[in-house]
């Protein structure tokens, strides 16, 4: 579906058709369609992913789009073979590894999330390991909608999701509080419906939840 095709899916559900004589804009239900895009991005399991090469560091920068790193490999040189490296957070990686400061250099086994964009080799990395290439794969934010010929970068199984997304924020503008549950609802039984079939050929991942 376009965003001119949801517009016009929302607009029939709230019964505000006319653009000129309604409570909310064109432009104000793209604004709810690119929420609906972020909520949905943190329960669809299976999405596209973006290859990002780098070099390795004792920390690695990571793109502000990545919104999760699924694999992540560095290339030994020795043998000009990849080595996977095993992600994890800081928090949990600290909680076993008590003592990860006093760790020598060496072969980097891990990719350790410090925040949301900086990232630590461990252990840090040896002179043969330094500056050598990298490559992480991962889901990146999907594009925003701009313009209502755009189409939402998930799956067509789970652009109705968006709809009633829209027609819940819509709903809650004219404070009509039982019909913007009732989108609500819509809204969320597809969204459980789909999440392990909404691939898209271009969307993403984000850790958020609506409420």
């Amino acid at each position: 579906m376009t965003a001119q095709q949801i517009i016009d899916e929302v607009r029939q559900i709230v019964q505000e058709i006319d653009v000129n004589n309604a409570h909310a804009t064109d432009n104000q239900i793209i604004t709810w369609i690119n929420e609906a895009i972020l909520q949905l991005c943190s329960v669809i399991s299976t999405l596209p992913k973006k290859t990002i090469t780098t070099t390795s560091a004792d920390t690695v920068i990571l793109p502000k789009e990545l919104l999760r790193v699924d694999y992540a490999s560095i290339y030994d040189t020795s043998n000009g073979k990849w080595v996977k490296l095993e992600t994890n957070d800081f928090v949990n990686f600290a909680r076993v590894n008590p003592d990860w400061q006093n760790a020598d250099r060496n072969q980097p086994k891990f990719l350790i999330r410090m925040t949301d964009l900086e990232w630590m080799l461990y252990p840090k990395p040896s002179t043969q390991w330094d500056n050598v290439q990298m490559t992480i794969v991962g889901s990146y934010k999907p594009n925003d909608i701009t313009s209502t010929s755009q189409e939402p970068e998930l799956s067509i199984t789970i652009h109705p999701a968006i709809v009633y997304y829209a027609a819940y924020k819509y709903f809650m503008l004219l404070n009509n509080t039982q019909k913007a549950n009732m989108a609500f609802t819509m809204y969320d039984s597809i969204r459980k419906t789909n999440i392990s079939t909404a691939t898209s050929t271009k969307g993403s991942l984000l850790q958020l939840r609506i409420r």
